[in-house]
């Protein structure tokens, strides 16, 4: 969750309150847009500061038990709003280059679990055809 002087700019899950544990997302690069200073009721001619606050939450593991567990994983970046959204675009297309291989490993173990049962018949009287399909399926699928 992200503050800016006591309002909320943007977030990622949602803290639901005392007692409950929040409701958490992956980790994906986003873009929020801070307000100009002096713009709005108590506009002035002078500068002005705002105050940036980052809100985190972590589980009962702690950070040694799992790398990604709680916390911030990259530095926040303060500049230019075009400069900014390109840099946006482009870990959207670094997280997207990641996480294609996924799609094309779970394809793969599929198309080897249905040659692994199909092998079964060839061979009826074996069953570790199907029991090696089955780990492919269940290795490959969601």
């Amino acid at each position: 969750m992200t503050a800016i002087n006591s309002s909320t700019t943007g977030s990622w899950g949602e803290f639901r309150g005392p007692g409950k544990w929040p409701v958490v997302y992956a980790t994906q690069p986003a873009m929020f847009v801070l307000p100009q200073p002096g713009a709005g009721d108590n506009a002035s001619t002078g500068p002005a500061t705002l105050e940036l606050a980052f809100r985190v939450w972590m589980g009962p593991l702690r950070l040694s038990h799992h790398p990604f567990s709680g916390g911030l994983h990259y530095a926040a970046l303060l500049g230019e709003a075009d400069a900014i959204a390109a840099q946006t675009h482009l870990a959207w297309l670094e997280l997207i280059r990641r996480y294609s291989w996924s799609v094309l490993v779970c394809a793969m173990l599929l198309l080897l679990a249905i040659v692994a049962a199909s092998l079964r018949l060839f061979d009826r009287s074996d069953p570790v055809y199907l029991w090696v399909a089955w780990c492919l399926a269940r290795r490959g699928g969601p």
